[in-house]
């Protein structure tokens, strides 16, 4: 009898691995869930403080929203990306309590040390510094979720995990703009190394010290034996196997990264930038505009997940639901995202982004529940990663760069001009994100999740 194929064994592991009871029972799954997310959310608030920061460091270093763009997005997401490569290999090998403490203590000294950066180049090195550490925590957390999370859970883990960086960006905005009214108003004199810093400095030095305190957290978790050898695989595998089974599965994969990419830039072309719109149209403080848009954040985006994390539970496999419900979720978040530049006033402003926040993460869910339901547990580290690839360097980190180039560079450079550059990359990039989610809607009516995938 021929040898079963690499797709083949991989195939039939989805289904001997969902079919096992997850490790640990309800009580560590639900640790786990809460572990991870508290992590993620601390990695956001550190990666989130920036675009409150955008307009003083802007004015202090004399560079244009394009740097700022590329600043908070692509040359932070790149080196994200990057770290996240290694991070899923060694996601499949075990020891990932270790792998989330060692970041999690790296990107909160590196955000201290943005607080020291006397140049725009200092400051850029410190970032790259936060991304390379926080491209570790998603493809771990996967990995984790998909192994000891059961499925009957699975898209409350995933929803409460996406709510990660609304939690943590809601925070950075909130406790970011009382550290810059404190700042400025001099409550920091006299305090080593606050009171000689400038506002924005001061920030990122106390946020990056008070993220050290959650860096011992995962070693609430169990410890773990390598997935491949639990599996009673010889070795872990490597990305070549894992980008052969996503080819053999490309019916999913495809529109499946082309609506969550696109769906990333989306968001991320339209919230660092709301600060700079607020503040330049309407000529709000930054602590008034961090502390506004940030309530709006706490509350709008958590609600949204919880309600989307519920409805994916609901509706279990049914891939056609899935999908109908992703579109609902993804035409009235373009729609609240495209009215944001048109807004009247500061207070509609923030009500129109808060209609899109609560459904906004939607795609983040849907796309982990699919992901997560269609691989293998020994794969799932590294074919999160190249999942999230696509995510972090054309979505994060194109989104906010796409918005600035289009304000500085096509827009005529106005700095009235960001509303525009939301606008346009929105229209733009939204449009084929709910194409790609069409043609993974029709695919989940013909391969549902409960159905394994052919090779």
């Amino acid at each position: 009898m021929p040898a079963a194929s690499t797709e083949d064994r991989a195939a039939a592991e989805v289904g001997t691995s969902a079919a096992a009871r997850p490790e640990g029972g309800r009580f560590h799954a639900w640790l786990l869930i809460a572990v991870t997310a508290a992590l993620y959310a601390c990695a956001c608030i550190d990666r989130q403080l920036l675009p409150l920061l955008v307009d003083p460091i802007r004015k202090d270093f004399g560079v244009s929203d394009a740097s700022m763009g590329l600043l908070i997005g692509l040359g932070f997401s790149l080196f994200y990306s990057a770290a996240s490569i290694p991070a899923g290999l060694m996601a499949d090998r075990g020891g990932r309590r270790g792998l989330l403490v060692a970041s999690s203590g790296i990107w909160s000294g590196m955000t201290m040390l943005g607080g020291f950066a006397a140049s725009f180049g200092a400051l850029f090195a410190t970032r790259i510094g936060v991304g390379t550490a926080e491209g570790v925590v998603t493809p771990v957390s996967y990995s984790l979720i998909r192994e000891r999370v059961p499925l009957s859970l699975r898209g409350r883990a995933f929803s409460i995990f996406s709510m990660a960086p609304y939690l943590g960006g809601s925070l950075a905005l909130i406790v970011g703009g009382a550290l810059l009214s404190a700042a400025a108003s001099g409550a920091f004199a006299g305090i080593p190394l606050l009171g000689s810093a400038k506002p924005w400095q001061a920030v990122l030095i106390v946020i990056g010290f008070f993220s050290l305190i959650l860096t011992p957290l995962p070693l609430l978790l169990r410890r773990d034996r390598p997935i491949a050898k639990k599996e009673g695989v010889p070795g872990a595998p490597g990305f070549g196997e894992a980008i052969r089974y996503m080819w053999a599965h490309r019916r999913t994969y495809a529109p499946l990264m082309i609506y969550t990419t696109l769906s990333t830039l989306v968001v991320f072309a339209n919230g660092p930038w709301l600060p700079a719109l607020v503040g330049r149209r309407f000529g709000m403080s930054l602590p008034e505009i961090g502390y506004t848009y940030g309530l709006v954040k706490l509350v709008a985006a958590p609600l949204g997940l919880l309600f989307v994390g519920f409805m994916l539970d609901r509706f279990a496999a049914n891939g056609r639901a899935i999908g109908t419900f992703g579109i609902f979720t993804t035409i009235v978040t373009l729609i609240a995202f495209a009215l944001v530049p048109f807004a009247p006033s500061a207070e509609a402003t923030f009500a129109i982004k808060g209609v899109g926040l609560l459904f906004c993460g939607a795609y983040a869910a849907i796309g982990a529940i699919i992901l997560a339901a269609r691989t293998p547990v020994r794969l799932i580290g590294k074919v999160t990663v190249i999942y999230m690839l696509f995510q972090s360097v054309l979505g994060t980190g194109m989104g906010p760069l796409a918005a600035g180039f289009l304000s500085s560079s096509v827009l005529g450079g106005d700095p009235m001009a960001i509303g525009g550059g939301m606008l346009l990359t929105t229209i733009g990039i939204g449009a084929p994100a709910l194409v790609g989610l069409l043609v993974l809607r029709r695919t989940l009516i013909t391969q549902p999740l409960s159905q394994e995938p052919q090779a």
